[in-house]
């Protein structure tokens, strides 16, 4: 953002007020294991969310296959195993630590 001069009063207040909301998470979804979000709107018919996630994994099983048939092996399970305790140990991954209000010191 160069050429921009930083923002000041009102919009400078707002800014650190809202990223130090207590209510404020972020949701981040990415890649395969991310899901068509949109069928959690309220009023979202339930029968088509079914649907679209069905095709939305119909739809990563057809890219892995391909993937495999182009020559990438899949992630040994000791390998899988070991990458999901090495998360664990990382608290601050952790979907209840980013509920929790921030604390000031």
């Amino acid at each position: 953002m160069t050429g921009m001069p930083a923002p000041d009063g009102p919009l400078l207040d707002w800014i650190e007020e809202f990223g130090t909301s207590p209510w404020l998470v972020v949701l981040e979804l990415n890649g395969v294991t991310g899901e068509p979000v949109h069928i959690y709107q309220p009023g979202f018919p339930w029968r088509q969310g079914i649907r679209d996630l069905c095709r939305h994994w119909k739809q990563a099983c057809e890219i892995g296959a391909l993937n495999r048939a182009r020559g990438p092996r899949p992630t040994p399970l000791r390998r899988l195993m070991a990458v999901i305790r090495l998360h664990r140990r990382h608290q601050w991954f952790e979907a209840d630590d980013l509920m929790r209000p921030p604390t000031h010191a």
